[in-house]
């Protein structure tokens, strides 16, 4: 009887290796066939949706200070402080509540020729010059 025991526990011993070894297979097949390429496929799909997302915001922010900048530079105040730098220009309009207002925290102003007139770095949170 004992025997008999021991072939019953040898055969179910090697039946549960033969299924779990049939299923770890089967498994590996269905994650390498199935389940990665559709997981790289929506990787890939939300990666352009999240490039096309930053694309977007960087043209709205490119677009927002274009704006800015236009103001900007069809005032007579602006094209007078180019000309000849007067400090009033500064003291007016460049405060720290004009950079933290429009969330900048840095402003140039150039000259037609490329050459700085006048810039600024600010920590916006401290508004302290950087």
């Amino acid at each position: 009887m004992s025997s008999l025991l021991k072939s019953i526990r040898g055969h179910v011993f090697f039946y549960m290796i033969l299924l779990v070894t049939s299923y770890s297979v089967a498994n590996y097949f269905i994650i390498k066939l199935i389940v990665s390429p559709r997981h790289l496929q929506i990787e890939r799909e939300l990666a352009q949706q999240e490039t096309d997302r930053f694309t977007q915001a960087l043209l709205r922010e490119g677009e927002a200070l274009e704006t800015i900048a236009h103001d900007w530079s069809a005032w007579n105040d602006t094209y007078n402080f180019i000309q000849n730098q007067n400090p009033e220009y500064i003291i007016s309009n460049l405060t720290n509540i004009t950079l933290t207002d429009g969330g900048f925290n840095l402003l140039y102003f150039f000259r037609l020729d490329g050459s700085i007139v006048w810039s600024r770095i600010l920590d916006l949170e401290t508004e302290e010059d950087m």
